[in-house]
């Protein structure tokens, strides 16, 4: 084995900033297929995000009792189904931190739809209070956009490790 490449596979092998080896994106699109629970998109979900009305969505999650950071993290994949086979057409990462002062009563949300190669292509945010939610798309170019894309790239890659739940 040639030195550079010997030292890249050891680079990639060792641990992250949430202390685990990677996880490779398809092996958490293939977690999420077999394993996650069933959902649709909704409105204005889909308007936000760019995504289809109805499309089917697998999801999985990480609780914040199980993640670093305290915040609640859900790892989906669309889906269209009209063939009667689930045949994946993107991915969203949503985060989520609920205020402990207001006794779980208002949170904020960050959500990014991305390729299936983990490009990002939309991003949309919300908060409020439950029935008081108010939500808008955000300009992925934003730095602050970027800056929680990246956050959220680094929380998947990290959690090989964690606990996930349906």
């Amino acid at each position: 084995m040639k030195p550079i490449i010997w030292l890249c596979a050891a680079l990639l092998a060792l641990p992250n900033a949430y202390g685990a080896t990677k996880r490779p994106l398809k092996e958490l699109i293939i977690l999420a297929i077999k394993e996650g629970s069933d959902s649709v998109v909704r409105l204005p979900r889909a308007d936000y995000l760019k995504l289809k009305f109805g499309y089917a969505i697998k999801r999985i999650g990480f609780s914040p009792e199980v993640s670093p950071d305290k915040r609640e993290h859900v790892f989906s994949v669309i889906g269209d189904r009209s063939s009667n086979k689930f045949k994946p057409v993107a991915l969203t990462w949503t985060v989520t931190e609920v205020d402990a002062k207001t006794d779980g009563k208002y949170g904020s949300e960050q959500e990014y739809q991305l390729s299936l190669k983990g490009k990002l292509r939309a991003c949309m945010s919300s908060s409020g209070k439950p029935g008081q939610v108010s939500a808008k798309r955000e300009d992925i170019n934003d730095p602050g956009i970027r800056e929680g894309f990246e956050a959220e790239k680094l929380f998947y890659e990290g959690s090989a490790g964690l606990a996930w739940h349906k």
